[in-house]
């Protein structure tokens, strides 16, 4: 038998072996999403009216945008996921890491840690976690959302104080439902940086999206 028929014929029976085995799968990643800030009806608001937005496309059409509105007043209190996508496609899974950078060389970056929003919980079950100093936020089963645009409210139960960045790293995968067996695998980042309140000013502070 010649080797490369042999190699196949192993493929073969390791996919009868494990369920779900595909050969025909395959994976488009898009790594390159434009960024739309949404800010106060001014333009001037305070963060917490700040939002971004990563916007994916696939051959000129809009596949995903995947947006993030944390509210800050002096340091980041909540923080709102959302994903919305084109309707012949469905939200397979979502990894988010999301971490409090530190400009002062001389100060360790301290972990970010979050919960559900007990006022407004998500409608799919979230798991977070830690690995180091990120939080990280994982949905790896939809439902019957994953048709729909995902709202994931959460709440940041503690934020290191000399931190004034709040950057979150995002993956989402989604299928198309005419095509299963491929896979679009969206990739982007954010980050928001505010000012902490001047001293006796009784005033918000001030944010510098980037």
């Amino acid at each position: 038998m010649h080797r490369r028929g042999f190699l196949a014929s192993a493929l073969t029976g390791a996919c009868s072996v494990f369920a779900g085995c595909n050969l025909a799968e395959s994976r488009t990643e898009h790594t390159d999403p434009t960024l739309q800030v949404n800010e106060g009806p001014s333009g001037e608001g305070p963060t917490g009216d700040t939002e971004m937005y990563l916007r994916f496309h696939d051959d000129g059409t809009r596949l995903a945008t995947v947006g993030v509105d944390p509210y800050i007043t002096s340091q980041p209190s909540t923080l709102d996921i959302s994903i919305s996508h084109r309707p012949d496609t469905r939200l397979q899974s979502l990894t988010q890491r999301v971490t409090a950078p530190v400009s002062d060389p001389d100060s360790e970056e301290s972990p970010v840690e979050l919960s559900p929003n007990s006022e407004n919980p998500p409608r799919v079950p979230v798991s977070l976690s830690r690995d180091g100093t990120a939080a990280i936020v994982e949905v790896d089963q939809f439902g019957d959302l994953a048709d729909e645009t995902a709202f994931i409210p959460l709440t940041v139960t503690r934020w290191p104080e000399p931190s004034y960045s709040l950057a979150v790293e995002s993956t989402v995968e989604l299928v198309k439902t005419d095509s299963p067996d491929h896979t679009h695998v969206l990739t982007g980042s954010l980050e928001f940086n505010f000012t902490t309140p001047a001293t006796g000013s009784g005033e918000g502070p001030s944010d510098t999206p980037t």
